[in-house]
């Protein structure tokens, strides 16, 4: 006998082809009934021959939902047996209740083209060669909506009609088309434009011309304008650092597939998963063979990515799959530029082809970046593919409150009942450019989820720009402001993901970050709950002469370091005395004696910065932890040591004297062996504190496990003597998640 169940879906459900493929399976097996969207994901409706049939549906549902989608629950909310005049005839899709709440479930990240969209573009017919086509599995979303729900007229595709061809599609529930709100074709959709030129694949020929001919070439993508030029071209390369201000900062590179991609890096399972996955990042790979030292100076990786867009497939193909250099067009310290008159400002102060497209960028979104970290992709930046999806969380904690993140690596974050949804990467506050982005960036989400805070969350350091500026947003609106210590929030934002309450371990390795004592902190192994924290232990303390001029200057950190171990400066590697000068050294050492202007920190990060500059790597950093990436790249370079010791970390000062050795006045050399003296030193103090307080498992946060070698060290070391590592997937080690953890905090 037939039951009518009704079953409520929640996870990421709407605005990614969802509903149509409830109609499939259910239209597949002669089941009645109807789905619909509603404030709390998808409810589905369904007439079914008891439960084994129910479950048949159920498991299909789960193994083919759509690739955007992510089903987090199905709950069987209502069971009645059927009064046979009941059951509807067939399987209908209910429309979307435009009067709903706004969920953060209807904001789905930009999506790369797919497989099948992309042999539409390459077969005959309206879409041959037309690189906006897309489906509900793939395409623009984030970027280009206005407002919620997510249909076409509050989408930046509204001023295109479709035609009856795209029509036919957007409403046939049988087609993977249908309800995709970009849905397009040549016929009706958005073209690229390069000065007069307009047919598509004659673009593409322009871009590749003077790609090949050694230009700079700036297209317009996603969630902004990039700059493209050969990444086998050092001419252009030279150009394109000049251009940028970029000196020594890697850039990422583009290549046609996969095999291209192991031509010149190593590429392992999860890595491959990674990059071909529809959020296609920039996936950090470790180098195999040499590539232009223009590319990542000094560096043993290289970021890399696939084709995410038509029109770079059409580019591949027209290059023969050279490797192409992709990076954001925008002014020093400013955002991605994402305005067409923008860009064409831009493209004429510097002389450079600009490739427009008359579909408007709403929310500009930089590419994310992701690194594969003992087995597991690991967020690094927050970008296309990856914002703003949201983080279900334990309770409701969150709900109405809006975090402002901190300064390096700007995000933010709001909370909506028992979710918490994470701004785009906005990147550092260091200009005007980057605090109208973040100003922006809060507008533009917060009017998308119909949001109007309720509190204000801030890092307890009182001079962060956001900080000021939550406390700018409260007085204005009269609302109350909670502050939450940095480190802190790097812990709790790894509890929230894992649905943690403590009291947790957490290791939070980082640069800097206010401490609650005064001191500047950066190595600290704390007793963690969600409204407190106990600090077990800590790395050395060492003054960063200059205070914030210490961070971008690891010869400082080199001199403290020298300093504090009690030896001259004279006796330092003479690469550093030769191109600091000896006056300048003993001035800085006279600041580190007399702690003049030189604040204790025990920022794991400025340690590294001292013995990466020790090493003769880095005596200034052009870009945030430039010298402490040169270090790793050392050390992975170098075979492994036998070396052990049951040290713990308040003995590494005297352990690293010896380490180094007798100044002779050449660079130090075993960077390998200061990864593993380092891990070694933190896994002892670790399992000690956990014996003495029944902790079995420990949380590894913070900017510097960004360093895969350290970082898996560490979880290696970790499960050795039994205790289980918890790093974050969803959440950056970096401070892209301070956010998240700032609104886990239990006031």
């Amino acid at each position: 006998m037939k039951r009518c169940y009704t079953l409520r879906v929640t996870g990421v459900v709407q605005g990614v082809g969802f509903r149509p493929t409830v109609w499939r399976l259910a239209t597949d097996r002669h089941l009645s009934g109807c789905v619909a969207n509603d404030t709390g994901g998808v409810v589905i409706t369904l007439w079914a021959d008891g439960d084994e049939a129910l479950r048949d549906f159920v498991d299909a549902l789960r193994r083919e939902a759509p690739p955007l989608s992510r089903i987090d629950s199905v709950t069987v909310i209502s069971s009645e047996a059927d009064s046979l005049s009941d059951a509807p005839d067939g399987f209908t899709i209910a429309p979307s209740d435009k009067g709903d709440s706004a969920r953060v479930t209807d904001i789905s990240p930009d999506a790369a083209i797919c497989l099948e969209c992309l042999a539409d573009m390459r077969a005959p017919g309206r879409r041959h060669d037309y690189p906006l086509t897309n489906c509900t599995h793939c395409g623009p979303r984030f970027s280009i909506m206005t407002g919620l729900p997510y249909d076409r007229p509050l989408t930046t595709m509204a001023r295109f009609t479709m035609c009856d061809g795209c029509h036919h599609e957007y409403t046939d529930p049988a087609d993977r088309r249908f309800h995709a709100q970009p849905v397009c074709c040549a016929d009706c959709g958005p073209r690229y434009r390069l000065g007069d030129i307009t047919d598509q694949r004659a673009v593409a020929r322009a871009i590749t011309a003077a790609i090949l001919g050694g230009d700079i070439v700036m297209v317009k993508g996603i969630g902004g304008y990039n700059l493209i030029c050969d990444a086998g071209s050092d001419d252009a390369l030279r150009r394109l650092r000049t251009l940028k201000h970029r000196p020594r900062k890697p850039f990422a590179v583009m290549a046609a597939s996969v095999a291209d991609v192991r031509r010149f890096v190593l590429v392992s399972a999860a890595e491959e998963g990674a990059m071909t996955s529809w959020r296609a990042p920039i996936v950090i790979l470790d180098l195999k063979t040499d590539v232009s030292p223009l590319l990542a100076p000094g560096l043993s990786t290289l970021g890399v990515m696939l084709p995410y867009m038509g029109l770079h497939h059409m580019i591949m193909d027209e290059t023969g799959g050279v490797p192409l250099v992709v990076t954001s067009a925008n002014r020093p310290g400013s955002p991605i530029i994402a305005d067409d008159a923008d860009a064409l400002e831009y493209g004429r102060e510097n002389s450079l082809p600009v490739v427009t497209l008359d579909r408007a960028i709403h929310n500009r979104v930089d590419d994310s970046v992701v690194r594969v970290i003992d087995g597991e992709p690991r967020i690094f930046r927050r970008g296309r593919g990856y914002a703003p999806e949201r983080l279900r969380v334990a309770d409701d904690n969150a709900d109405g409150a809006i975090a402002l993140g901190a300064d390096i690596s700007s995000q933010w974050a709001l909370g909506r009942v028992r979710d918490i949804i994470s701004s785009q990467y906005i990147g550092p506050l260091v200009s005007e450019g980057a605090e109208l982005f973040l100003r922006e960036s809060i507008d533009k989400i917060s009017t998308l989820c119909r949001f109007s805070p309720r509190r204000v969350v801030v890092d307890a350091h009182p001079d962060y720009l956001s900080s000021r500026m939550g406390r700018e947003i409260a007085v204005q609106a009269g609302l109350p402001v909670t502050a939450v210590w940095h480190h802190h929030a790097h812990a709790l934002a790894v509890m929230a993901e894992y649905g943690l309450d403590g009291p947790e371990f957490a290791l939070v390795l980082d640069g800097t970050g206010a401490g609650p004592d005064g001191t500047v902190w950066g190595s600290e192994l704390l007793d963690v709950t969600r409204s407190a924290f106990t600090r077990i232990a800590h790395g050395p303390q060492l003054p960063m002469p200059g205070g914030d001029a210490a961070a971008r200057e690891p010869w400082r950190m080199a001199v403290s370091l020298w300093t504090v171990l009690g030896r001259d400066v004279g006796t330092l590697p003479a690469v550093i005395v030769e191109e600091i000068g000896a006056d300048r050294l003993r001035a800085v050492a006279s600041m580190v004696s007399r702690r003049l202007n030189a604040p204790l920190s025990s920022g794991a990060g400025r340690l590294w910065d001292a013995v990466a500059c020790l090493s003769g790597l880095a005596m200034t950093s052009t870009y945030e932890a430039e010298a402490p990436v040169l270090l790793e790249g050392l050390a992975s370079a170098q075979p492994p040591s036998d070396l052990t010791t049951d040290e713990t970390i308040e003995n590494l000062l005297p352990l690293l004297d010896r380490l180094i050795g007798q100044a002779d006045g050449q660079p130090f050399t075993a960077a390998r062996d200061f990864h593993e003296l380092y891990a070694a030193l933190w896994v002892n103090t670790i399992v000690r504190e956990a014996r003495r307080l029944g902790r079995s498992r420990v949380i590894l946060t913070g900017g510097v496990l960004q360093n895969r070698l350290l970082a898996e060290m560490l979880c290696r070391g970790l499960r050795q003597a039994s205790l289980t590592p918890l790093m974050g997937r969803q959440v950056p080690p970096g401070d892209g998640s301070i956010p998240v953890g700032q609104l886990y905090f239990k006031p």
